[in-house]
């Protein structure tokens, strides 16, 4: 199988299996998963589908907020940005990892949520057979994966109190 890579848990996982499991969730329009043999989790850039995922992530929001905010209504490009439903989305993505018997070293421990889907994005993403450019996803959103794996370092890691 293509494009397997040993994680930081000694667990080699392959990327494109998951993607497929992963893409068969209705918020989920493109995703792209990817891991390093640095670090122990995996993180995903995913695009997600429009509508759905707006009022989902309203509904969200809106039971966040103790059922107070009577209508939230925020644009696409703003719940994708929101950190609180990005956090969310990971835990709505894992409970869909695990109803898919995935491993829990194929869980996603961060998300990043592109408003531009894959296929519009000016980084060429696909090829011509609409298969995802893996080393060129790696560079398009290098700063971003980079942010990301640091946050899940970050909630690793427990502060200690001087």
């Amino acid at each position: 199988m293509k494009n397997c890579f040993k994680t930081a848990r000694n667990c080699w996982v392959a990327s494109e299996s998951m993607e497929v499991v992963y893409a068969t969730h209705p918020l989920v329009h493109n995703i792209f998963v990817h891991g390093t043999p640095e670090e122990r989790d995996l993180i995903a850039i995913v695009s997600p589908e429009r509508e759905p995922f707006t009022k989902w992530a309203q509904k969200y929001l809106s039971n966040s907020a103790g059922g107070k905010a009577a209508k939230i209504q925020l644009s696409f490009e703003d719940v994708c940005s929101n950190k609180a439903v990005c956090k969310a989305f990971v835990a709505e993505l894992q409970h869909h990892a695990f109803k898919n018997n995935l491993l829990p070293e194929e869980h996603i421990a961060a998300v990043h949520c592109d408003p531009t889907p894959f296929e519009h994005s000016s980084g060429g993403l696909f090829t011509s057979t609409l298969k995802l450019r893996r080393n060129i996803a790696t560079k398009f959103y290098k700063m971003i994966l980079g942010q990301l794996f640091a946050e899940v370092d970050n909630k690793e890691t427990p502060s200690i109190p001087q």
